[in-house]
C-alpha cells in the first residue's frame, strides 16, 4: 500500500529526467537562435553603415553647426543648373569614393558664407545680458531690500515659461513652412548666412536655430549666476518682498514651502519667521536685519531648478534632435546618391566593340506639349511647363505631392528624364504612386539629337527599365533648348 501510494502520486524518475532534458534543450535552442540573430544583424549593421559613418565624419568633423553648414552649402550647390560643368573641371577622371569625390567638391564649391564673428558676437552679448540683468536686479534704492519677486520672475519664472513653450517645437513636426513664423528664426538664419539654403532644407535649419536660441539662453542663465556671486562676495545683499494682493504672510509662506518642494530633500525652506520678517511696505524699513540675507539660497536653488537645469535639458534634447535628423538625411535624402550617380563619366579614346543599335520605334513627343502633365526626375535645367520637378526635394515631400497634388492633373503624365541619367528604385517607386492615378502615366526620355553609341546604350538601358515596371516609353525632344 505504501509504495502504490508512492507510485501515484509521484512520477517515476526516468519521466521526470526526460521532460526536464528536452525542456532544458528546448531553451538552449531558444537561446541559440537569438544569439544567431543578434550576431548576424550587428555584422549587417556594421557592414552597412561603414561608408554612412564615413560621410557623417566628413560633414561632422568641426562641430554640428558646422556640419548643418556644410550639408546646407551642399545641397544648393547640387540645385544650381550647372553643377555638373563645375565638378568636372580640371578632373577627367574621379575616384568612385563618396568621401573623396565630398572633399572634391569642397574644393570647388566656395559654400555658404560663414560669418564666425557672428557665434562670438552673441554669445558676447548673452553673457553681458545676463550679467547686467542681475546686476540690476540685486540693486537697491536707499534703505529697501532687494526685491525677491524680480528676481524669481527674470531668471526663473519668465526662464521656465520660454522653456515650456519652445519644448512644443520637440512634439511639432518641424518644416519649411514653420520658419515664416518666427522673425527670429529667420533673423538667426539670414545673418548667420543660412539664407540660401533656406528652401531646401528649411527643417533642419529651423531645427539648429531653435537648438542655437536654446544654448545662448543657457549662457545667459550661467552669467546671471555667476554675476550673483561676484556681487553677493563684494555685498552684503538682504532681500524682501512686498505685494498688495497678499494680504496674510501665511499666503506667502505656504507659496515658498510650495517653491521649494524640489529642494527640500537639499536645502531646507526659508522658516515662517524668516518670510513674516522679509515683508516690508512702501516708505518704511525693515527690523530683521542680517537675516534677511538668508534667502540666497533659495535664489539660487529656484534658479538652478526652475530656469538653468530646464533650459539645459531643452538645449541637450534639440542637439540631439538635430544631430539625428542631420544623419538621417545624410543616409535618406539621395542627394549624395545624386553625386556618385551624375558625376561624368570616365572617357576613353578605345572604341566600342559592338554594333551600333538603332532606336526601336516608340512614340515620339516635342516639347512645350499641350497634351501632357510634365512631371521631371531630377532635372537640372530650368524647364517650363513643370508641375513638379521630384527627386529633389525629401522623400517624404514628394511622396506626399504624390498621394495628394497628383490627383487632381486631369492630362496623362508625362515624367521627363535625361538620357543619361541612371534609373533608379526610388524613381521606380514615384512611377508606381503615379500610375495609381487613372489618368495613365509615361515615361519620356530627353535624347540628344546625334545618335551616338553612348546614346543607344542609354536608351537600351532605359528601355530595360520601362520593360520591368510596364511603363510606356516616349522619345521627348525639347524644341525650347534647341
Amino acid at each position: 500500500m505504501r509504495s502504490a501510494s508512492i507510485s501515484k502520486h509521484h512520477p517515476p524518475a526516468r519521466h521526470i529526467n526526460l521532460r526536464y532534458i528536452r525542456l532544458h534543450f528546448t531553451k538552449q535552442a531558444q537561446y541559440f537562435r537569438i544569439y544567431c540573430g543578434t550576431y548576424h544583424f550587428l555584422v549587417f549593421c556594421m557592414g552597412y553603415s561603414t561608408e554612412d559613418r564615413a560621410i557623417q565624419r566628413f560633414f561632422l568633423r568641426q562641430g554640428l553647426s558646422q556640419g548643418v553648414l556644410r550639408w546646407v552649402s551642399f545641397r544648393a550647390f547640387l540645385t544650381s543648373v550647372d553643377w555638373q560643368a563645375h565638378f568636372s573641371a580640371g578632373h577627367s577622371v574621379l575616384t568612385p569614393e563618396p568621401v573623396a569625390l565630398l572633399e572634391h567638391w569642397q574644393q570647388i564649391d566656395q559654400g555658404i558664407e560663414q560669418h564666425p564673428g557672428f557665434y562670438w558676437l552673441i554669445n558676447l552679448l548673452a553673457i553681458l545680458l545676463g550679467g547686467l540683468a542681475m546686476t540690476a536686479a540685486l540693486t537697491t534704492s536707499g534703505s529697501a531690500p532687494i526685491n525677491l519677486w524680480w528676481v524669481f520672475a527674470l531668471f526663473a519664472f519668465l526662464p521656465l515659461l520660454m522653456t515650456l513653450v519652445s519644448t512644443v517645437s520637440l512634439v511639432r513636426p518641424n518644416n519649411a513652412i514653420s520658419l515664416s513664423h518666427s522673425p527670429f528664426v529667420q533673423a538667426l538664419i539670414r545673418r548667420t548666412g543660412f539664407a540660401k539654403g533656406k528652401g531646401a532644407s528649411g527643417r533642419i535649419l529651423s531645427q539648429w536655430a531653435l537648438w542655437q536660441l536654446q544654448s545662448v539662453s543657457v549662457l545667459l542663465l550661467v552669467s546671471a549666476l555667476v554675476t550673483f556671486f561676484v556681487v553677493a562676495t563684494f555685498r552684503d545683499l538682504t532681500f524682501g518682498w512686498s505685494s498688495t494682493l497678499i494680504e496674510q504672510d501665511q499666503t506667502m509662506v505656504h507659496l515658498v514651502q510650495l517653491l521649494a518642494l524640489p529642494w527640500q530633500w537639499l536645502i531646507t525652506a526659508p522658516s515662517e519667521q524668516l518670510v513674516t520678517a522679509s515683508r516690508y511696505y512702501q516708505g518704511e524699513g525693515l527690523t530683521a536685519g542680517s537675516q534677511l540675507g538668508q534667502w540666497w539660497p533659495t535664489l539660487i536653488a529656484a534658479i538652478l531648478c526652475y530656469g538653468l537645469i530646464p533650459r539645459l535639458v531643452l538645449a541637450l534634447s534639440l542637439r540631439a534632435r538635430l544631430l539625428r535628423s542631420l544623419k538621417h538625411e545624410l543616409a535618406c535624402s539621395g542627394e549624395i546618391a545624386r553625386l556618385l550617380n551624375n558625376r561624368p563619366a570616365q572617357t576613353s579614346d578605345e572604341p566600342l566593340h559592338r554594333p551600333s543599335a538603332t532606336l526601336p520605334d516608340c512614340a515620339k513627343v516635342d516639347l512645350p506639349s499641350a497634351s501632357y502633365s510634365l512631371v521631371g526626375w531630377q532635372l537640372v535645367m530650368n524647364e517650363s511647363g513643370l508641375v513638379r520637378n521630384l527627386g529633389l526635394a525629401t522623400w517624404v515631400e514628394d511622396e506626399r505631392w504624390l498621394a495628394d497634388a497628383a490627383s487632381s492633373l486631369s492630362l496623362p503624365i508625362l515624367v521627363l528624364v535625361q538620357a543619361h541619367q541612371t534609373p533608379t528604385g526610388e524613381l521606380a517607386d514615384c512611377l508606381e504612386l503615379l500610375g495609381r492615378h487613372p489618368v495613365g502615366v509615361s515615361l519620356g526620355i530627353l535624347l540628344a539629337d546625334a545618335a551616338t553609341d553612348r546614346s543607344d546604350a542609354q536608351f537600351r538601358s532605359w528601355r530595360f527599365f520601362a520593360q520591368q515596371y510596364g511603363i510606356q516609353l516616349v522619345q521627348v525632344r525639347d524644341k525650347q533648348h534647341d
